[in-house]
């Protein structure tokens, strides 16, 4: 009996092995030395070494075993034995050794680095794998996160015949997406988002995959962040909320972004934003917030110029909230961005932005004052204090730490007597905030309030009107009807997916059906969409080609959803000239992205795969 179960033990375990996703043999580049790993031996626990380039040299190649969620081990192909850290902390020996399938050592997460790069993190140790040196056969070892070393950076190419197991180009993983059951495919739409954060990138580019793009001047060392709205200016306000919205939205939705192939494309965006973020935000000695950045440049430098980031090298004014300017607004949106960011960024990021959102939503609370009553330029105004961003700030640091007096300092300061309709990304925080705390907390006043919003735009009522084409939108909404709709169908869909509630599911696949082209126009409005027809004049510098503009655009802006139509299905008209209809900002894009894909979760559809996407990125040469 005893040797029956063994045999059965071993027959399970080669099962297992026969259900392993193999994901083909790689040569993994370090980007400091520009040599590859190498296994410097047969033996077992043998060192690991960084080499010069001998493509013969199969101690360069790795057969990369895909066990799911985006981790993978490293069987060296020569030696036959497995990428391996040897200790916890940094400075521990990197080796080659045999599989033990239970060894969190040999089990490594690969992570996107940006540039068509991956970071390998050691699941045991959460130390990443990085070269000690600038020459010939330098040792390997384990080190802490960090972002600028490019001994920590790999580029990653396939050699073998087991193919691309869904990386691609970047790296990335494709996950294994479900097949479209509905008239959109929802998970291409998904993916197409994070293009338009690329297109606006300010400073180092992170996501290179647009061929249009290139590093931008940027203000000191304020690199990161985005142009937002067509223009060459970083606005706070909608900057901070967008980068709140997008990691909320990968907070909720980790599982189908993962399985869709694209949590990583979320973070790096995320952490794109959040890069600025961790710049602009100056403290002292003890850590404590002295002053925060909250916009770069201005209407009046930038408007007069018609230039692409890449041409824009003139001086730009840097604007700041601190002690004697006041911005709580700005400055607990920051806290929330951070807050919810560490949920979702990796390596150093956690405990770093664990840390600074509590100090920017302390610093918020004692220095109270909307900023564009205290010497922030204007182009953001306030309408409704700053109650709601201290609300959604305290969430940001409640999700962070999960001290539950956060969670009930948001539900206290901010009135739950009414959810206005205006909702927008960037003001208005009232209905994330209600439908968060719904969600964490036992708010049961917040339960009603956020079933009587979501069933108000489900239903059109009061403040709100359907256009003959279906479209739910505020009824004095004239100018980027997004900006409201978005939001709106984001916290719906955050709902229905933590309640598993499907009430308004009928709606919100109506409303992102008619925004991906089933209205009365049959146009998309997130460009290049099913088309790339549409948004041939969208009024955006860096899509319009910048000084040389001549009428059309140069460049298809991809994933960028349009502020839309007003109260009239045909009004949208794709001219340069309607900035209030066709023109993108950042905050349409962070917010559309939950109700995608929600509605991807719910009728599935497989993105392109990251070669193909790349190469239809490549060789688009102008509009239809």
């Amino acid at each position: 009996m005893k040797q029956h179960l063994i045999n059965m033990a071993a027959l399970l375990f080669l099962l297992s092995l026969s259900m392993q996703s193999f994901a083909g043999t790689v040569r993994l580049q370090e980007n400091w030395g520009q040599r590859y790993l190498t296994a410097s031996s047969k033996d077992a626990w043998s060192l690991v070494k960084v080499a010069d380039d001998q493509p013969t040299w199969s101690s360069q190649q790795w057969q990369e075993e895909n066990l799911g969620n985006g981790i993978y081990r490293y069987k060296n192909t020569w030696s036959g034995h497995y990428l391996t850290a040897t200790a916890e902390g940094a400075g521990a020996e990197v080796k080659t050794a045999p599989l033990n399938a239970a060894w969190g050592s040999q089990k490594w997460r690969r992570q996107s680095a940006g540039n068509n790069q991956v970071r390998l993190q050691n699941v045991w140790t959460a130390t990443y794998l990085n070269a000690t040196a600038d020459s010939n056969w330098a040792d390997t070892i384990m080190a802490n996160y960090r972002a600028d070393w490019g001994s920590m950076r790999f580029t990653r190419s396939i050699v073998g015949d087991g193919g691309d197991d869904g990386g691609g180009d970047d790296g990335g993983n494709e996950g294994n997406p479900k097949d479209q059951s509905s008239t959109h495919n929802y998970g291409h739409a998904l993916q197409l988002t994070p293009l338009f954060f690329a297109a606006n990138q300010f400073g180092t580019l992170t996501d290179t995959r647009l061929p249009w793009r290139q590093n931008s001047y940027t203000d000191g060392d304020l690199s990161g962040g985005w142009g937002d709205a067509g223009d060459n200016i970083l606005f706070g306000k909608a900057q901070f909320s967008a980068i709140a919205a997008t990691c909320i939205t990968a907070y909720f939705f980790e599982d189908e972004l993962k399985e869709l192939g694209q949590y990583d494309e979320i973070q790096k965006q995320a952490q794109h934003g959040i890069d600025f973020l961790l710049k602009a935000h100056e403290r002292d000695s003890n850590g404590n917030t002295q002053s925060l950045v909250v916009q770069l440049s201005d209407s009046a430098t930038d408007h007069p110029k018609w230039l692409t980031l890449e041409q824009t090298t003139h001086w730009r004014p840097v604007y700041r909230v601190d002690k004697n300017k006041h911005g709580s607004d700005y400055a607990a949106l920051a806290a929330a961005a951070m807050g919810f960011c560490s949920k979702v960024l990796e390596g150093s990021y956690p405990n770093t932005l664990k840390n600074q959102s509590q100090k920017l939503l302390e610093f918020a609370k004692n220095n109270r004052g909307l900023g564009e009553n205290n010497g922030v330029v204007t182009v953001y105004k306030n309408s409704n204090g700053d109650e709601d961003e201290l609300a959604l700030g305290a969430l940001g640091v409640y999700l962070a730490t999960g001290n539950t007096s956060h969670r009930n300092y948001a539900n206290t300061i901010m009135d739950d007597s009414y959810l206005s309709m205006w909702a927008a990304g960037f003001e208005h925080q009232e209905q994330l905030v209600s439908t968060l705390l719904s969600i964490w907390g036992n708010y049961p006043d917040r339960e009603r309030e956020v079933k009587t919003y979501f069933d108000t735009w489900k239903n059109a009522g009061a403040d709100l009107k359907r256009t003959s084409g279906g479209y739910v939108l505020h009824d004095s909404n004239n100018w980027g009807s997004s900006g409201s709709v978005a939001p709106a169908l984001m916290t719906m869909s955050i709902y229905a997916k933590a309640k598993n509630n499907s009430s308004w599911d009928t709606h919100i696949k109506s409303q992102v059906d008619y925004l991906l082209g089933s209205n009365p126009v049959n146009m998309s409005y997130i460009c290049g969409f099913n088309t790339n027809s549409n948004c041939t004049q969208i009024h955006h510098r860096g899509a319009s080609g910048g000084a040389n503009f001549d009428g059309v655009n140069k460049n298809m802006l991809w994933g960028a959803l349009l502020g839309g139509v007003t109260e009239n299905d045909y009004d949208f008209v794709d001219d340069h000239g309607n900035w209030t209809g066709n023109e993108p900002t950042v905050d349409y894009n962070s917010t559309i992205q939950a109700p995608l894909i929600y509605m991807y979760k719910k009728h599935g559809g497989k993105p392109l795969s990251n070669s193909a996407l790349q190469s239809k990125l490549d060789s688009w040469n102008g509009f239809d």
